[in-house]
């Protein structure tokens, strides 16, 4: 059994330091905030992410304000070495899945993902989005997108979505900056499901070498959603328009790339037990834009499972 993960970006190279303080403290993790970045230390049980350190043996009584440091040889805190990171086994995320598999083996792999997402109990926010789908590809869907939704959440997921079937980056972007935000805590839904939007196109783009936006658009526009929510949340949303994503939303990304369904499916399990509702909002802006990207299009540009 690992002792734990370094995430990939998580520690300096050479004899740098990354200083910062703890901002936010949780029964099995701390977050830190850097200069350049936020920081997640905790137990070796949750999952990994580009800037996270998480070891077996992780301490309690941490302070919000309390400093630490992190540099090649390990994290610093609490008047000492707290572990040393040559002992962890280093993270990186998979960002893209080559050769990536055709829309019908895509499609099956989100239809299979929904049902196991349904068959998890509503938690409310995004999450309702997947129980609103019961078809297993967007072809066979019989009810309207808009219609469907009558949350408010839901309903700017619909314009978001509506927005990317037409490939028109100003309502995209629109869209983007009203879901920005929305909802409560250190990371909020709306965020959440946005970081599954973006990290689910820029894979895409990479895997299929045909992306729907550039990457340097989603890159900045993260940037620009950064002032409307919280800081840590902000830098997430930064994280996933560049692909730096978390184990599990990376494990779905590329089982449903590759086509896997049976993964997939099972990937679902793993999102969910990130927070309360984070890792099943995620979830729904990652197979929300997976099924408009792959849906049949229309001679109006838009899929046509968004027909009115």
């Amino acid at each position: 059994m690992t002792l734990g993960t370094v995430g990939c970006l998580a520690a300096p190279p050479g004899g740098a330091a990354r200083r910062g303080r703890i901002r936010a403290v949780f029964a099995r993790c701390v977050h830190a905030a850097c200069d350049d970045c936020c920081l997640t230390l905790g137990q070796a049980s949750l999952p990994a992410h580009p800037y996270s350190i998480l070891w077996r043996g992780f301490p309690g009584g941490w302070r919000v304000g309390e400093e630490v440091a992190v540099t090649a040889e390990g994290v610093f805190a609490k008047g000492g070495l707290v572990v040393a990171t040559a002992a962890l086994a280093p993270f990186s995320p998979p960002t893209s899945r080559r050769p990536m598999a055709g829309p019908p083996r895509i499609r099956q792999a989100l239809a299979v993902s929904a049902a196991a997402a349904r068959a998890i109990p509503r938690r409310g926010g995004f999450h309702d989005l997947l129980h609103d789908f019961p078809g297993p590809a967007p072809s066979e869907a019989t009810g309207r997108l808009s219609g469907a939704i009558d949350g408010l959440e839901r309903r700017l997921g619909a314009r978001l979505a509506r927005a990317l079937g037409r490939g028109d980056w100003d309502d995209f972007v629109v869209a983007a900056r009203d879901l920005a935000g929305l909802g409560q805590g250190l990371t909020p839904a709306g965020d959440d499901f946005l970081a599954g939007v973006l990290g689910a196109l820029r894979f895409h783009g990479e895997s299929s070498g045909a992306p729907i936006f550039p990457r340097l658009s989603l890159a900045d526009l993260a940037g620009e959603l950064v002032g409307r929510t919280t800081a840590f949340s902000g830098f997430l949303l930064r994280c996933a328009a560049r692909g730096l994503v978390a184990g599990p939303v990376g494990d779905w990304l590329a089982a449903v790339h590759g086509g896997e369904a049976a993964e997939a499916g099972r990937a679902v399990a793993s999102l969910a037990a990130l927070g309360h509702s984070s890792g099943l909002d995620a979830l729904a802006g990652m197979w929300l834009a997976m099924r408009t990207v792959t849906a049949s299009v229309t001679d109006t540009g838009e899929p046509t499972w968004l027909e009115h």
